[in-house]
């Protein structure tokens, strides 16, 4: 755990609901606790955590599903970094799937960043989706950053989705720090 009751974030959470609802979920520090709202048709994780040494680590997802027979999935994803060293770095990263009788689609993204006080980031997103009359989408994030001080936040995301008139959304989110 980090210094001053920081520690690591874990949350599990299944959401059932039907095809037009949507969750919003907040993850925020311990301290500050967990509340799910909803609205129509989205699915919103915010997760913030800030390590020992005044790393600050925002991961906002947004994911927009509409089904009949065909479905539209969109992902848009933004991650903001700030470190103490006063480096900032955004990534910004948009899916756009649609289908009629049904197809596969694998999007694989991998982003690295790092600026002059030696910061790294690694992050690898890899998108499966199948589907026929309804759907199934499972979305696998690894989140891997180190710093020059040897610091590690390993952040891994899994999100799985299926549908036939309502969907089931599992969300299982993991912050591993040492």
């Amino acid at each position: 755990m980090a210094a001053g009751g920081m520690g690591v974030i874990t949350h599990l959470s299944d959401v059932t609901g039907k095809q037009d609802q949507t969750v919003t979920i907040f993850l925020y520090q311990p301290l500050q606790g967990f509340r799910k709202l909803s609205s129509n048709k989205r699915i919103l994780i915010l997760q913030q955590t800030q390590t020992s040494n005044g790393y600050i680590v925002i991961i906002s997802t947004e994911h927009t599903l509409s089904t009949s027979s065909g479905y539209t999935v969109i992902i848009s994803t933004e991650h903001t970094l700030s470190t103490s060293s006063g480096y900032t770095g955004i990534i910004s990263t948009e899916h756009t799937l649609s289908t009629s009788s049904g197809y596969t689609v694998i999007i694989s993204t991998e982003h690295t960043l790092s600026n002059r006080s030696g910061y790294i980031v690694i992050i690898s997103t890899e998108h499966t989706l199948s589907t026929s009359s309804g759907y199934t989408v499972i979305i696998s994030t690894e989140h891997t950053l180190s710093t020059s001080s040897e610091y590690t936040v390993i952040i891994s995301t899994e999100h799985t989705l299926s549908t036939s008139s309502g969907y089931t959304v599992i969300i299982s989110t993991e912050h591993t720090q040492y």
